[in-house]
């Protein structure tokens, strides 16, 4: 039935971030992610799809009903992540790269 359809694809439809919360644990593991990179690395930029993917492999999420792993932070919030790290002069960010400062 259409309602039925429409019931699941709202239900599978991400909700778009516009904004993260710094004290959340979510924030905390990607920004530990930043900061264990940078020493893991011995480097002062990072491209954030590596930060990306080094934070999404601290964290296994499966998705039951597809029976695969999902990522945990997908770029819109990792870049919403990251810019609130620069408001806090604890990196600067251009271009896609994240740099130490």
């Amino acid at each position: 039935s259409p309602l039925a359809a429409q019931k699941n694809n709202s239900k599978s439809a991400k909700r778009k971030r516009t904004t993260v919360n710094p004290d959340s644990a979510r924030f905390q593991l990607f920004q530990t992610s930043v900061t264990n990179l940078f020493k893991k690395m011995r480097t002062e930029e990072l491209g954030l799809p590596d930060v990306i993917k080094a934070a999404n492999n601290t964290i296994k999420v499966h998705n039951k009903e597809s029976n695969t792993a999902e990522d945990y932070f997908d770029e819109d919030e990792a870049q919403l992540i990251v810019n609130k790290l620069e408001e806090d002069n604890r990196v600067m960010f251009r271009d896609g790269v994240i740099y130490q400062i």
